[in-house]
């Protein structure tokens, strides 16, 4: 019975130990598959301190990418550079532009076949922002171990590398050229292959998810689906300002409104300050509507509506992208509902259609029209607004041409709505 017993501890102790053995810490996976951004680079610096607090074994940057802010991609290259964690970039399918910045800071770089790398072009394409840009990749290239040059050709078509790349264009690799050229360490196909060749296979995976602020700021500031956030809200404001109360579409223009900007707001485009800027166009826009005047409070309405817009977004042809979209859709969306809304039984329901006729025992004003060539007495002086009195009934006038005296014989000459205009009577 004890040789059972002992032998059943020694069972329990190895397993133990074999469990113990087999734990590795971690392999972080982060996403960068989107947009780069102030967004992103949050996203990494936060994933990467939590690997560094957790002890991960590697962080791997799943990368797919056209770029996109330059400043963003070297706040991310600088974490990733800074960290004592062993770092790797899968590039899934394309490191492209800003995404270059990112896939060599890693320690390795891992290519799948359908991989490409480069087309680093700075937008605009000055003299100034490639000198500034190839020099911070030159920089990075240099600290990892890859060749400056190759790198820096992918952003400065000035570079010419005799058999790679000719002078006046930008260097992108494919999977084959960026291996030939030591640009990439090896080819794997998968996140599973890449671990067996680390000598991590069979290590947990933490694959890091985008958070909502990362969503949102994707979804609204992105090329396609800004517009047309900006179209739907721009619609729904045209079809509330022909409802007769605040309801359903105003609601859902303000929240399309705030979903745009506050998209370019989390993915760093702009602060605040264009919502106090949109808020104030709107502002003027409903002084305007209430309160009619020459038009300057519409069109200043307008005009900072517009800046609002354009200030939020990435870059001016973006923002003007999206107005010009927003704009034909809209005119096209109003012209569909005049057209066709009024044959709507839902129209029925939201539009106010009632009529104040004088069929229907309403009038607006009193009919002053009867009086039209009676004469009267100023019973005030008329300067050129006062009162007369016609037929024993004070009426409130305005006089054409001169001042007229109290006591001055007058005769009705026009009427228009409450407006009465008068003259004084020639003397006989």
């Amino acid at each position: 019975m004890k040789k059972i017993f002992l032998l059943l501890l020694i069972l329990l102790i190895s397993i133990s130990f074999t469990g113990m053995a087999e734990t590795k810490p971690p392999v972080y996976v982060v996403p960068i598959k989107s947009e780069v951004n102030p967004a992103l680079a949050t996203l990494v610096t936060s994933s990467l301190e939590k690997a560094e607090k957790n002890g991960a074994s590697m962080v791997i940057f799943d990368i797919d990418t056209f770029g996109g802010r330059i400043d963003s991609a070297l706040k991310i290259s600088d974490a990733i550079t800074g960290t004592s964690l062993p770092t790797l970039s899968y590039i899934d399918n394309r490191a492209i532009s800003a995404g270059v910045a990112i896939a060599i800071s890693a320690d390795k770089i891992v290519v799948n076949s359908r991989a490409t790398i480069g087309a680093a072009e700075t937008v605009p394409y000055s003299e100034k922002n490639v000198s500034f840009w190839s020099g911070e990749l030159k920089d990075i290239a240099q600290n990892k171990g890859r060749d400056p040059e190759i790198i820096a050709a992918m952003a400065d078509k000035d570079i010419e590398i005799p058999g790679i790349i000719e002078k006046g264009k930008l260097l992108t690799l494919t999977s084959d050229g960026a291996l030939k050229y030591g640009v990439a360490d090896y080819m794997a196909n998968s996140l599973k292959e890449i671990l067996g060749k680390e000598g991590l296979a069979g290590t947990p995976l933490i694959e890091v998810k985008p958070n909502l602020q990362i969503r949102i700021a994707q979804f609204a500031s992105s090329v396609t689906w800004g517009p047309i956030i900006l179209s739907l809200a721009m619609i729904f404001m045209l079809i509330e300002l022909l409802t007769p109360s605040f309801g359903l579409f105003g609601t859902l223009s303000i929240g399309l409104f705030a979903l745009y900007f506050g998209g370019n707001i989390l993915a760093g485009y702009s602060g605040y300050e264009v919502l106090v800027m949109f808020a104030a166009g709107l502002l003027l826009l409903l002084v305007e509507a209430f309160i009619p005047g020459f038009g300057v409070a519409g069109a200043g309405g307008i005009i900072l509506i517009l800046l609002s817009v354009i200030i939020s977004a990435e870059n001016f042809t973006q923002a003007i992208t999206a107005i010009v979209v927003a704009f034909v859709v809209s005119i096209i969306a109003l012209a569909l509902i005049i057209k066709y809304a009024p044959k709507s039984k839902f129209y029925d329901r939201i539009i106010l259609k009632t009529s104040l006729s004088k069929e229907a025992g309403f009038a607006a004003t009193e009919d002053y029209s009867e009086y039209i060539g009676k004469e009267g007495v100023a019973i005030t002086p008329l300067r050129p607004a006062g009162i007369v009195e016609v037929n024993g009934k004070r009426l409130d006038v305005v006089a054409e041409g001169t001042f007229v005296k109290s006591g001055s014989k007058v005769v009705i000459i026009g009427v228009e709505g409450r407006r009465i205009i008068i003259k004084e009577k020639e003397a006989e």
